[in-house]
């Protein structure tokens, strides 16, 4: 009798226990994914960054060995060179030319890293100064507004 009582047992706590290891091992699996759901948005934006990066590191060699982006004096062709440049950085500009040899840029609403990644490119073209630049930056809204003067070193 007591043999019958403790297979009668121990079939009545097998679902149980089949229900909680399966309970486990379905958390597990939950936590798993999670985690690799965070890791993989976590990659996506270092890689982003990684191509953004990698992209302005080869302009700038670029630009180094080519002497400048900026194909030649004319002020149309500057012009045109200047708003490419703030256009692909998604910068609004607005563009003064001030006496021959100087431009004023006017600088609004920009994403502080990516204007940072404009003035990299420009201190690389040895044909330009940059003479003064006024910049504010919104803390709020975290964009900056400004004013950049640019010098020809003809």
């Amino acid at each position: 009798m007591k043999s019958n009582k403790n297979s009668s047992v121990l079939l009545s706590l097998k679902p149980t226990l089949v229900f909680f290891i399966a309970l486990i091992i379905f958390c597990f699996a939950m936590k798993l994914s999670w985690e690799n759901k965070k890791h993989l948005q976590q990659y996506d934006i270092l890689n982003s960054k990684i191509i953004s990066l990698s992209s302005l590191a080869e302009r700038l060699k670029m630009k180094k060995n080519s002497n400048s982006g900026v194909s030649d004096y004319s002020s149309e062709s500057l012009n045109n060179a200047l708003m490419k440049l703030f256009n692909e950085n998604s910068i609004a500009l607005k563009i003064t030319y001030l006496q021959q040899d100087s431009v004023l840029l006017e600088i609004k609403m920009a994403d502080f890293s990516k204007l940072l990644n404009v003035f990299l490119i420009l201190s690389q073209d040895e044909r330009f100064e940059i003479s003064n630049a006024n910049i504010t930056i919104n803390k709020d809204n975290d964009y900056v507004n400004g004013y950049v003067t640019l010098l020809s070193k003809r």
